[in-house]
């Protein structure tokens, strides 16, 4: 369906959503160290933070959202307002979570760089298309979803993200010993101890 030029667009956007969810599904499988550390570090970081700009940001509501209903502090800032309003909101016990598909949005990148200089900094994790550019070279975590920039359907996107943030969210609520066995490969985290 999606090679066909007379098919309806919003039709074949919905065929290749499984696809998009499959290849989330299977990254995930293969970043489970990284998943494991998420769910290590939570335990001392009662506040999550989503920042996103757009679809990203909408899929950031929808973790929100889980979390809250998992009894967590979360919260989420446009990427846009991330650097003005994210000393606020940001310190040593937050995960801020930043989501966007190419990982070079720049307010994102700004507002994440200026997380990064807070005295007790928050720990960055980044939720993207692939675990490349400039988000995922400052990122202390990086996950990527298997959707690139600019290749698929936005609808693509938003559902493989949302596999990944939903990860996320039970890796935090159920810590890494109490979730799905995800291996024993650990994972540095840069600026951390």
């Amino acid at each position: 369906m999606s090679g066909d030029p007379g098919a309806d667009p919003t039709l074949t956007e919905l065929h290749d959503v499984p696809a998009a969810l499959l290849r989330a599904a299977d990254l995930l499988g293969a970043q489970r160290g990284h998943l494991r550390l998420i769910g290590e570090l939570s335990t001392s970081m009662p506040r999550v933070v989503i920042s996103g700009v757009g679809a990203s940001l909408a899929a950031g509501r929808a973790l929100e959202s889980m979390l809250i209903g998992m009894g967590a502090d979360a919260r989420t800032i446009s990427g846009g307002s991330l650097e003005r309003d994210g000393a606020h909101a940001l310190d040593a016990g937050t995960m801020l979570v930043v989501v966007n598909r190419s990982g070079d949005q720049a307010d994102l990148c700004a507002g994440t760089r200026a997380a990064l200089e807070l005295p007790g900094r928050p720990l960055v994790v980044a939720v993207l298309g692939r675990a490349t550019g400039e988000l995922a070279d400052i990122a202390d975590v990086v996950i990527a979803t298997g959707s690139e920039a600019g290749v698929g359907s936005p609808t693509r996107s938003v559902a493989a993200t949302a596999i990944v943030l939903a990860a996320i969210a039970r890796m935090r609520a159920w810590g890494p010993r109490d979730a799905i066995h995800l291996g024993e490969r650990r994972v540095h985290v840069r600026g951390r101890h």
